[in-house]
């Protein structure tokens, strides 16, 4: 394994969407850097992810060119969040009698 690689999760500290996880994708391969991957299991997700080296990651999130892609997936997942926050509230609401 390669010292300093990381899947997007990692990175980012959250769940990465898929339009976002491509394009790193991608860009790993232009510019010929190793990926590799990793098994995970998780009440959200089982399978591979990839691992990118954070020399890679760094120069991605920091080039302009990826700018609204790596906006718009920070401002899916808050949204997302959100739902699912409110969902909960809602949910426990529900599930609370009046006496």
């Amino acid at each position: 394994m390669l010292n300093n690689t990381q899947s997007l999760y990692d990175y980012l500290g959250r769940a990465a969407g898929p339009t976002l996880g491509l394009e790193v994708a991608k860009y790993a391969r232009q510019q010929n850097s190793p990926v590799q991957t990793r098994e995970i299991s998780n009440p959200k997700y089982s399978g591979l992810v990839n691992l990118y080296t954070e020399n890679l990651l760094m120069a991605f999130f920091n080039n302009p060119n990826y700018r609204d892609i790596i906006n718009t997936d920070k401002i899916q997942y808050e949204l997302k969040s959100k739902k699912s926050l409110e969902r909960k509230i809602s949910e426990s609401q529900d599930n609370t009698l009046p006496f």
